[in-house]
C-alpha cells in the first residue's frame, strides 16, 4: 500500500512538471507571436515613384527684378512699404535717375545735330546737282550748235573745217564728261546721304535706349497683390531690402504672390532627373493641411543642373502644378511631392522592409516562419514588385520596423502605400 501511495505521489508530480512545461511552452509561443505581423499579399495597381520634399508657391507670383541690361550701378532712393497691398500699375520701385536724365540729353542733342546735318547734306547735294544740270544744259546746246556748224561746213575751206570739228569734238567731249561727272556725284551723293541717315538712324536708337533706361528706372506693379521683400546681401550679411542698396543686373527685389493657382517647387538629384517627364501625375501633401492631399502635374523641368548648396550635389530644378485650389495653400508651406513615375496593373508586391537578401538570393518570410525565395521586379519607395515565389492570398511576416512604417496598428488593416494596397495583419 505504501509503493502504490509513493507511487501515485511520483506519477503526480511527473504530470505536474510535464503541465508546467507545456503552459511554459505555450505562453512563450503566444508571447512570441504576440508581436507577429503578417501581410497578406493581393494583386493591386503597383506605383513607381519618386518622393521630394518641396516648398509650395503661388504659380502667378511675380519677382520684381533689378533692370537686367543696366550696366552700370544704380540705387534705390524710394521703396514702397512691405505688406502693402497694390493694384496693377501701381509704384513699387524708384532708383536714382539723375544719371540716365544726363544720358538722355546727350542723345537729344546728338540727334539733333545728326537731323541738322542730314538736312545740310541733302541742300548741298540739291544745290550741286542743280549746278550740274545747269550746266549740262548749256553745254547741251553748245553740242548742238557745234553740230549744226559741222553740218553746214560743206562749202568752208579746209582749214575751217577741221577747226569746226575740231570744236565739235570737244564739245561732245566737254558733254560727256559733265554727264560722267553727274553720275558720279549722284553716287557720291548718295553715299553721303546713307551715312547722314544712318547718323540718325543711330543717334535716335540711342535717344531710345536712354528713354527706356530712364523708364526702367521707375517699377510699377504687373499685378494685383501684397508686396514682400526679398533677402539681399548687404554689408557682408543678409538683410531686407531698403531705400540705398545698389543691386546687380537682374537681381530679385521683390515678390507679390497670386492667389490662385499654386505650384511646389522641388530640387531633384541628377541621377533621378532622367525619370521625369512633363505631365507626370504626382500627388502632394502638406504638414499644415495632414488631411489632405493634392493632385498636380510635372509642368516645368530644368535645362541645366546647378549645386545644391546644403547636400553639395548636382541637382535640378522642378515646377509641380497643383489641379486644385484651397484657401489652406500659402506660399512658403513645406510640400511633399510624389512623382509617379509609371503604374502597373494587377502585380503582386510586398514592402521592402520584408524582404531579405542572402548569397544572392532574395527571401521572405512566410506566416510559418520558413524563407521562401522569390523574384522580384520594379520597386517603389516602399513597395516591390514579386514576379515568382508568391501567390496571391500568401502570407508573410514583417518585421515591427517594417509594420511601424506601415502604421499597422490593428488587427487587421489596408495600408496603402505607394506601392499598390494589400492587407496587414496582426497575429495576437
Amino acid at each position: 500500500m505504501l509503493e502504490q501511495i509513493k507511487k501515485y505521489r511520483k506519477n503526480k508530480i511527473v504530470w505536474t512538471v510535464a503541465v508546467v512545461v507545456v503552459l511554459w511552452t505555450a505562453v512563450n509561443l503566444l508571447s512570441s507571436e504576440s508581436n507577429l505581423l503578417l501581410f497578406k499579399v493581393e494583386k493591386k495597381p503597383f506605383l513607381i515613384d519618386l518622393k521630394v520634399d518641396g516648398e509650395l508657391k503661388a504659380m502667378d507670383s511675380y519677382v520684381i527684378k533689378a533692370p537686367s541690361n543696366i550696366w552700370r550701378n544704380v540705387r534705390i532712393v524710394r521703396l514702397v512699404p512691405e505688406g502693402a497691398s497694390v493694384k496693377e500699375g501701381d509704384f513699387l520701385i524708384q532708383f536714382d535717375v539723375s544719371e540716365f536724365q544726363q544720358k538722355l540729353q546727350e542723345a537729344q542733342n546728338n540727334l539733333e545735330k545728326a537731323e541738322a546735318n542730314l538736312a545740310s547734306t541733302m541742300a548741298n547735294n540739291k544745290s550741286q546737282m542743280s549746278d550740274i544740270e545747269s550746266n549740262i544744259k548749256l553745254e547741251s546746246y553748245s553740242l548742238e550748235q557745234s553740230r549744226l556748224r559741222a553740218k553746214n561746213s560743206i562749202y568752208e575751206s579746209e582749214n575751217k573745217r577741221k577747226e569746226i570739228e575740231f570744236n565739235l569734238k570737244k564739245a561732245e567731249i566737254s558733254y560727256a564728261q559733265l554727264v560722267e561727272k553727274k553720275e558720279s556725284t549722284i553716287k557720291i551723293h548718295q553715299a553721303a546721304m546713307r551715312q547722314a541717315q544712318l547718323e540718325v538712324e543711330q543717334a535716335r536708337i540711342k535717344v531710345d535706349r536712354a528713354q527706356k533706361d530712364l523708364q526702367q528706372m521707375t517699377i510699377t506693379s504687373p499685378t494685383n497683390g501684397m508686396v514682400v521683400y526679398k533677402e539681399v546681401w548687404e554689408g557682408g550679411q543678409m538683410g531686407k531690402l531698403k531705400v540705398g542698396f545698389s543691386p546687380w543686373r537682374g537681381q530679385a527685389l521683390l515678390e507679390i504672390p497670386g492667389e490662385n493657382k499654386m505650384k511646389v517647387s522641388i530640387k531633384v538629384n541628377e541621377v533621378d532627373i532622367s525619370k521625369l517627364a512633363l505631365d507626370q501625375r504626382v500627388i502632394v501633401s502638406l504638414d499644415a493641411v495632414p488631411d489632405t492631399t493634392f493632385n498636380g502635374a510635372v509642368k516645368e523641368i530644368a535645362a541645366l543642373a546647378n549645386r545644391d548648396r546644403k547636400t553639395k550635389k548636382n541637382v535640378f530644378d522642378v515646377e509641380v502644378y497643383l489641379n486644385e485650389k484651397d484657401e489652406r495653400l500659402k506660399p512658403g508651406m513645406s510640400a511633399h511631392t510624389q512623382i509617379i513615375i509609371d503604374e502597373i496593373s494587377d502585380v503582386l508586391s510586398v514592402p521592402i522592409d520584408a524582404i531579405k537578401i542572402e548569397n544572392e538570393k532574395t527571401y521572405v518570410t512566410d506566416a510559418g516562419g520558413d524563407p521562401l525565395e522569390i523574384k522580384t521586379g520594379k520597386s517603389s519607395s516602399d513597395f516591390i514588385v514579386v514576379e515568382e515565389g508568391l501567390d496571391e492570398g500568401d502570407e508573410i511576416q514583417l518585421s515591427q520596423e517594417a509594420g511601424v512604417q506601415n502604421n499597422s496598428t490593428s488587427k487587421r488593416k489596408s495600408g496603402k502605400k505607394s506601392g499598390g494596397s494589400s492587407e496587414m495583419i496582426i497575429v495576437m
